[in-house]
C-alpha cells in the first residue's frame, strides 16, 4: 500500500518554463515592462513546486537536489533575462573580444544564459536526464562538478579553437 511513488517533476519544470514564455512581454506590451517582478515570482513559484524525489511511508526523500537546483537556477536566470530585456546576455555571453580584454567571467556565465525558450527547454530536458543520472550514480558534488566543468570547458574550447567567433 505504501509503495514508493516517483513523482513526475519534469511536467512541473516544463510548466514553469511555459509560464515564463506566456508571461514574456513583447515590445508593444505596455501593461508589463522589464521591471515587472510578477513574471519572476510566478516562474519561480511554479518551478519551486517541482520535486525530484520519492515519497514513501517514511516521508519525503530528495534524490536529485543538485540537478533540481541547477534547473531552477537556469529557469530563474532566464526569467531575469526576460525581465531585463536580455541585458544579461550583453554582460555575460561568450564574446571573445571581451574575454581577451579580461572579462574572464564570460567563460562561466554562458552556462546559465539562454538565447530563447527552445534553447532553455532543450538544456533543461538534457540536464534533467543526464544530470539526474550522474547525480544518482556519483552524487550531487560530482554532478555539480560535471556541470561546471562541461560548461566552462566547452566555452574555453570555443574560445581557444574558434578565436574569430564572437
Amino acid at each position: 500500500m505504501w509503495e514508493t511513488q516517483q513523482f513526475n517533476h519534469e511536467r512541473l519544470i516544463i510548466g514553469a518554463i511555459l509560464t515564463c514564455l506566456l508571461l514574456q512581454t513583447g515590445p508593444g506590451d505596455s501593461d508589463r515592462g522589464p521591471g515587472d517582478r510578477s513574471v519572476l515570482r510566478t516562474c519561480l513559484s511554479i518551478a519551486s513546486m517541482s520535486s525530484a524525489g520519492t515519497f514513501s511511508r517514511d516521508g519525503w526523500t530528495r534524490t536529485q537536489i543538485c540537478t533540481e537546483l541547477l534547473v531552477l537556477l537556469n529557469i530563474a536566470v532566464f526569467c531575469a533575462q526576460l525581465l531585463t530585456g536580455n541585458a544579461l546576455l550583453a554582460v555575460g555571453s561568450k564574446y571573445n573580444p571581451a574575454i581577451l580584454r579580461g572579462q574572464w567571467w564570460r567563460l562561466v556565465t554562458p552556462t546559465l544564459l539562454h538565447l530563447g525558450p527552445a534553447h532553455l527547454l532543450a538544456n533543461v530536458v538534457s540536464l534533467m536526464s543526464v544530470g539526474g543520472a550522474v547525480e544518482r550514480v556519483m552524487g550531487p558534488d560530482a554532478a555539480l562538478a560535471v556541470y561546471v566543468a562541461g560548461g566552462v570547458g566547452g566555452n574555453l574550447a570555443s574560445f581557444l579553437f574558434n578565436p574569430a567567433a564572437v
